[in-house]
């Protein structure tokens, strides 16, 4: 829902959310209420778009991985703007996902903007012999796209991904980076039992941990 024309600039605002719980709802839906994260963006005039950061691996081998970060731009000015996009990729850190150093960087310059209107700019990496993504050591990268004016930043997205290739064969089952691995699944349901159906964290990573030690390594959701 896009708020900006109902803000009262400088002055006070108020948010007020309505939740309807039908009384015949079925217990095949969770019916109202907020049960996920709920976010309030603020974004200068020209931004990246909701979910317009898309990274695509077009080859992945064990020698060198192609990544493709495509950024959609937005400005919601009524005047053309002039601003520049740099595009990074990091190793993520190990647990905890910390993030270290960019190991590569892309910047468009001076991109024109006409006004109310969209721009999509695309970047390529080449990542020599990369870490591939395993579900016993599920390495990741993450991708950030900085939209700047000058040297002051007017907007950050950034997405993680793994690098990985994925194959269905008649003859031998599912490879993983060009490996068979067998796929054992449960049906696990959304909600954590007598906790409902509201997400919480911690409670989720225990069931993980517990289905993986029964030697889970797929989940039919």
């Amino acid at each position: 829902v896009d708020l900006t024309p109902f803000i009262n600039v400088g002055g006070e605002n108020t948010l007020a959310i309505r939740l309807d719980n039908p009384k015949d709802s079925s217990r095949w839906y969770p019916g109202g209420g907020i049960y996920r994260n709920v976010w309030l963006t603020k974004t200068a005039p020209v931004h990246v778009r909701q979910w317009g950061l898309q990274v695509t691996t077009t080859e992945v081998s064990k020698e060198q991985a192609t990544v493709n970060v495509v950024v959609n731009l937005r400005n919601e000015s009524d005047e053309p703007v002039d601003r520049d996009v740099v595009v990074l990729l990091y190793r993520n850190g190990a647990e905890g996902g910390e993030i270290g150093s960019d190991i590569a960087r892309l910047s468009t310059r001076a991109i024109r903007l006409a006004a109310n209107s969209n721009v999509v700019v695309q970047s390529k990496f080449v990542i020599a012999k990369p870490d591939l993504w395993s579900i016993n050591d599920p390495k990741l990268y993450f991708a950030a796209a900085v939209v700047m004016q000058g040297d002051k930043e007017l907007d950050c997205v950034g997405t993680t991904f793994g690098l990985r290739t994925i194959q269905f064969t008649a003859d031998n089952g599912f490879l993983l980076n060009g490996e068979r691995v067998p796929i054992r699944g449960v049906c696990n349901h959304h909600d954590l039992g007598a906790l409902g159906a509201a997400f919480n964290t911690r409670a989720a990573e225990r069931q993980l941990e517990i289905l993986r030690e029964m030697g889970v390594n797929a989940i039919r959701t």
